[in-house]
C-alpha cells in the first residue's frame, strides 16, 4: 500500500516545487555546484522529493539500458560496405551513375534513339536525291522522228 503523499506546509510546498523543477538537471549532473548542494540537502529531508528522484533515477536507468554506451566501440564495417565506401569516395561520378542507374539508362536509350533517327534521316535524304530509274522528260525536247525506232 503506497503512502499517502504528504502535504507540506505552504513554505515547504513552494520549496518542493522549486526543487522538483530542477530535479532532472540534478539527477543528470547538469546543475551547478551550489544549487546541487541545496537540492541534495532538501532531498535528505523531503520524502516526496525523494520518491520523485527515485522515479527519475529509474527512468534514467531504463534509458541507459536501451542505449549503448558512448564509449562502446563502433560496429565494424563489412568488407563489402568498406569497398563500396572507398569506391564512392574515389569515383563520385561512377557512384552517382550507380545510384541513378534508371535515369542514366533512360538518357542513354534516348541518345541512342536520336542517333539512329539521325542516321535513318540522312539515309532517306540521300536516297531521295538519287534518281530511282532512268531519267524521263515529259514535254521537253523534240518529238522522236518516225524513222527512228523507239528505244
Amino acid at each position: 500500500m503506497d503512502k499517502e503523499p504528504h502535504t507540506p506546509h505552504a513554505p515547504d510546498a513552494d520549496r518542493c516545487a522549486d526543487i522538483q523543477g530542477v530535479l532532472f538537471e540534478y539527477m543528470t549532473r547538469e546543475l551547478g555546484h551550489a544549487r546541487s548542494a541545496l537540492v541534495r540537502e532538501h532531498l535528505r529531508r523531503c520524502p516526496d522529493c525523494q520518491r520523485m528522484a527515485a522515479e527519475i533515477q529509474a527512468t534514467l536507468d531504463a534509458l541507459r539500458e536501451d542505449v549503448p554506451a558512448a564509449d562502446a566501440s563502433p560496429p565494424r564495417l563489412t568488407d563489402e560496405r568498406r569497398r563500396q565506401l572507398a569506391w564512392s569516395i574515389t569515383h563520385p561520378v561512377r557512384d552517382w551513375i550507380h545510384r541513378h542507374h534508371v535515369m542514366v539508362s533512360i538518357i542513354v536509350a534516348l541518345i541512342v534513339l536520336a542517333v539512329i533517327a539521325g542516321v535513318l534521316r540522312k539515309v532517306v535524304i540521300v536516297r531521295q536525291d538519287e534518281p530511282v530509274g532512268p531519267p524521263v522528260t515529259i514535254g521537253q525536247g523534240e518529238p522522236p522522228h518516225e524513222s527512228e525506232p523507239p528505244p
